[in-house]
């Protein structure tokens, strides 16, 4: 089910990058996650997948792509891949990673109890992740459940940095 763009309150380049993109993409959802940007839930419908496509402001003097370029370079279990990343006319920037189902680690335990084997499993992915992070010389300043995704109930979380 396609969201209705129109009155989203979208800034003009992202409206009409959205709108190139439906193309390929069916936007499902504007996440009301995406703090420093915009995050729309969508469906590939080339590779039949659901994806998060997270627009972020870049323009404010400093032209780095710290985020996506960040993520797309650890290459790890804990940490989410970026499938695609993009120039949005002068001020926008945007990237796409895999769309976890089961939201961040808030939204998990509202829906699963953390036992104490799903607590260890969890320190243990999240340990992972940072511990990739920081191979690569970079360091998460903001861990929170807000950051942190899980990916099911039978298996480790993602980790990836804030928005």
């Amino acid at each position: 089910m396609a969201i209705i763009l129109d009155g989203l309150g979208l800034p003009e380049e992202i409206a009409t990058e959205v709108s190139r993109l439906s193309t390929t993409y069916d936007f499902e959802k504007l996440s009301d996650k995406g703090q420093n940007g915009y995050l729309f839930i969508a469906f590939n419908t080339v590779l039949q997948r659901r994806v998060a496509i997270k627009f972020y402001f870049w323009a404010d003097g400093v032209r780095e792509h710290i985020e996506p370029q960040s993520l797309a370079s650890v290459k790890s279990p804990n940490v989410i891949d970026v499938l695609d990343a993009s120039l949005v006319g002068s001020e926008w920037a945007m990237f796409v990673t895999p769309f976890c189902n089961n939201g961040d680690v808030d939204r998990f335990r509202e829906k699963y109890r953390f036992g104490l084997r799903e607590a260890v499993r969890f320190a243990s992915s999240l340990l992972d992740g940072v511990a990739c992070l920081h191979q690569r010389g970079f360091v998460h300043r903001y861990l929170k459940p807000e950051n942190l995704l899980g990916v099911c109930p039978d298996t480790s979380f993602d980790l990836v940095f804030p928005g």
